[in-house]
């Protein structure tokens, strides 16, 4: 018989790890959605939903449902109370799984976005995947972003840290405030990390010329954002060779801001 365990970082919301193992529990029907609770905040202190006490054995049943909706017929769904249905952030297998008041509530209620925008017009179309590494003392490695012209921005949960856009002339365009955790959540345990990835779909701002990291207003590093594309050149191959094993690819690029 299958169960499956999963592990969660908050500071990738849309990413979720699960594995399936042999094993006694089969509760594997919500285990995407729970580790998602995980990813934004619920359940990360504390003992098990259903056993706070920690002693292994179930304290309490059936957490009050919250109502859901129908979505096609767009009417209510209410639970019957005389059935125990038990929320999906619980860990105990072969349950009926639903959003208890509590969760529902705050996953309503929580997670606002704290940005500031000075100037609406200025935001382009698109995000700017934001990428790098932190570590706990606050040491910031940036590694390439990238525009991606399709993508929508990340519902990013404020926090100390700030995304701080300047233009050529050091005037402050937007600011995007964010949170880091250094916790891998298993769902039975939390694992302390020293050092976590920076992975964010953040506004692309027209008119940038530096993307600053901010924490109690000092710098922890900094992106220098090109307005004009590079170009590129393929030095070697250049037309007309034919390889059968693999081989190497020379280019060079440039732009006119000598950044690329």
């Amino acid at each position: 018989m299958k169960s499956y365990v999963g592990a969660t970082n908050r500071n990738f919301l849309d990413l979720v790890i699960t594995e399936a193992r042999t094993t006694s529990r089969p509760n594997g029907g919500s285990i995407a959605a729970h580790e998602l609770g995980h990813s934004y905040g619920l359940v990360l202190t504390g003992n098990e939903e259903y056993d706070p006490d920690g002693d292994g054995d179930w304290d309490r049943y059936g957490n009050d449902a919250s109502v859901g909706l129908f979505v096609n017929e767009k009417i209510p769904i209410q639970i019957p109370t005389e059935r125990d249905t038990y929320c999906f952030m619980g860990s105990y297998g072969d349950q009926e799984f639903w959003a208890d008041i509590g969760h529902y509530n705050e996953l309503l209620s929580s997670h606002q976005v704290n940005s500031t925008f000075f100037d609406n017009s200025t935001v382009s179309s698109g995000a700017i995947l934001a990428v790098g590494k932190i570590d706990t003392n606050d040491q910031v490695t940036l590694d390439n972003w990238y525009v991606i012209p399709e993508a929508d921005i990340e519902a990013i949960p404020s926090g100390p840290y700030v995304f701080h856009y300047l233009d050529s002339g050091g005037n402050i365009l937007y600011e995007q405030s964010f949170d880091i955790y250094f916790m891998l959540d298993t769902g039975e345990s939390q694992i302390p990390l020293t050092e976590t990835p920076i992975v964010m779909r953040i506004p692309n701002v027209l008119n940038t010329a530096k993307v600053e990291i901010i924490k109690s207003n000092k710098q922890l590093a900094e992106k220098i954002v090109s307005q004009n594309a590079p170009t590129v050149h393929v030095v070697s191959p250049n037309g007309g060779e034919v390889y059968s094993d693999d081989f190497n690819i020379q280019w060079s690029g440039s732009n006119l801001d000598g950044i690329a």
